[in-house]
C-alpha cells in the first residue's frame, strides 16, 4: 500500500479552476457531499514583484493560510459565460471545487488531501482551468499546477502544469486575455 498526496495549486491575478477527483480511497473525492470535507485548503497573497520559477510555484509553500476555494455546481463558469462559452463547472457529478477566484488580488490557493494505504492502481480525476491574464510578463503569468506525490518514496508521480503564457493547444475567448481548457480527464498510474 502506498501513501499519496494530491495537491493542486492555482496562482493568478484572476483565475477560476475546477477539480473533480474520484477514487474510492479519497474522502469526498468527487466533492459530491457539496463540501470540501476531507480536503485541506491553503493559500496566501503574493507580494510583488516576484518571479515565478519555471514550472510554477511549489504547492507545499502555500498549504497553510486561507485559500479562496468554493464548491460549485452544474452552472456555467461565469467568466466564460460572459464571453459566450458555456461549460459546466462540474464534471461527472453535481459538484466540483473551484480553486481560487476571479478577483484581481495576487492570490494563491491550494487544495490537498493525503491518502494513506491507497489500494488502487490509478488515480483518476478531471480538471478544468480558466486563466485570466491581463498582460503579465511570462515570468509572472497566472498558472496552475496539480501534483501527486508518493509519500512512501518521496517521489512525484505526476505533475501537471500550465501557464497563461504558454497554454499550449487550449482555447482562448475573443478576449485574448482569457484562456481555458475545457474538462481534461486524467488517469495516473500509481
Amino acid at each position: 500500500m502506498k501513501n499519496f498526496k494530491c495537491k493542486k495549486i492555482v496562482l493568478a491575478v484572476c483565475l477560476s479552476c475546477s477539480l473533480s477527483a474520484n477514487a474510492a480511497d479519497f474522502t469526498n473525492g468527487g466533492f459530491e457531499d457539496g463540501t470540501t470535507n476531507g480536503w485541506s485548503s491553503g493559500g496566501a497573497t503574493m507580494t510583488m514583484p516576484t518571479t515565478i520559477p519555471v514550472g510554477g510555484l511549489d504547492p507545499s509553500n502555500y498549504l497553510a493560510g486561507s485559500g479562496t476555494n468554493t464548491i460549485v455546481g452544474n452552472g456555467f463558469d461565469p467568466i466564460l459565460h460572459a464571453g459566450g462559452v458555456d461549460i459546466s463547472m462540474s464534471y461527472a457529478g453535481n459538484y466540483a471545487v473551484r480553486v481560487n477566484d476571479g478577483v484581481n488580488n495576487l492570490s494563491v490557493s491550494t487544495i490537498n488531501q493525503t491518502v494513506n494505504n491507497y489500494s488502487g492502481s490509478t488515480i483518476n480525476f478531471a480538471w478544468f482551468a480558466v486563466l485570466q491574464d491581463s498582460g503579465h510578463p511570462a515570468s509572472d503569468a497566472p498558472h496552475f499546477k496539480i501534483v501527486i506525490t508518493d509519500l512512501t518514496t518521496s517521489s512525484v508521480v505526476s505533475s501537471i502544469y500550465h501557464s497563461a503564457a504558454n497554454f499550449g493547444t487550449f482555447l482562448s475567448l475573443a478576449n485574448p486575455q482569457v484562456k481555458y481548457s475545457g474538462w481534461q480527464s486524467e488517469s495516473i498510474s500509481v
